[in-house]
């Protein structure tokens, strides 16, 4: 199984993604109802003919069902539903990719774009479109011509013709998770320069953990930040109905002070008004 990263745009972000397998190989049945999964060295143990490989049983044989492995799934039944069961991982890498598979003599690639390959034979040549990922095989003795790239092909295994298979199911992690491209903006810009590099991986899960880790910082602060405009605004509000009650005592003093000056003065005003009286009559 080999790992293959596919170009992704989410909503501008360019990211690669690709599906980190478990083990690096796996075997089926004939029937493609029971699979296990082997190593390097359970692989050197193998006995093969020119169409396949029977080999010794030395890990558990598992049977197909709805929770089996993501490798499986996606080999006996591709659909967007099993890229979910994968750990699928993103990096930053942008370049295209090439990877001879051995057992059909082939190529394995994955493009950023769109491209035209050329391919020259002895009875003349032929141009053919190359999309996003797929498997790409020429007749023996031909040559494909890519860029700066060229592939020939010596000999083949059995065939004789060119033989392209573009899958028809691709793994589209906006798909897989629609809020992605919300989450890589905010987790990207924070993470150290070793997550920045080309080669590093970084897996969904993490990003998701991350995500929510951020979230809830974010979300501490604001609420720190509520309780803190909650605060202020209750002192201000206490500061407001003190400074009013301080005002109407005011005001209540200042009358009862009125009140008590009216109080002394009348008895003045009468025993002045009697001594008035008293010189008139005289």
């Amino acid at each position: 199984m080999h790992p293959l990263p596919i170009p992704q745009n989410l909503q501008g972000i360019y990211i690669a993604t690709s599906i980190r397998p478990r083990w690096k190989y796996i075997a089926i049945n004939e029937h493609s109802k029971v699979y296990s999964f082997l190593n390097e060295d359970d692989l050197q143990n193998c006995k093969h003919d020119k169409r396949r490989k029977v080999c010794p049983k030395k890990h558990m044989m598992i049977e197909m069902s709805s929770k089996a492995d993501c490798e499986y799934l996606l080999l006996h039944k591709p659909s967007l539903v099993n890229f979910s069961e994968c750990d699928v991982v993103i990096t930053h890498e942008k370049r295209d990719t090439w990877i001879h598979l051995d057992s059909v003599n082939g190529w394995l690639y994955s493009l950023k774009e769109n491209h035209s390959l050329l391919i020259t034979c002895e009875k003349g040549m032929t141009y053919v479109i190359l999309k996003g990922a797929g498997i790409l095989q020429l007749k023996p003795k031909c040559q494909a011509k890519y860029k700066d790239i060229s592939i020939t092909q010596q000999e083949g295994i059995g065939k004789s013709v060119q033989y392209f298979y573009m899958p028809h199911v691709s793994l589209n992690i906006s798909i897989l998770d629609p809020k992605l491209p919300e989450k890589v903006n905010l987790v990207l810009p924070s993470m150290t320069e070793e997550y920045l590099d080309d080669s590093t991986e970084i897996d969904m899960k993490e990003i998701q953990r991350r995500y929510d880790q951020l979230t809830e910082e974010t979300s501490t602060d604001k609420l720190h930040k509520y309780t803190t405009y909650g605060s202020l605004l209750t002192l201000l509000i206490l500061m407001i109905f003190a400074g009013i009650a301080i005002f109407i005592i005011y005001k209540l003093n200042e009358q009862y002070r009125f009140e008590i000056r009216q109080k002394i003065k009348s008895p003045t005003q009468v025993n002045a008004s009697t001594q008035s009286l008293n010189e008139m009559e005289q």
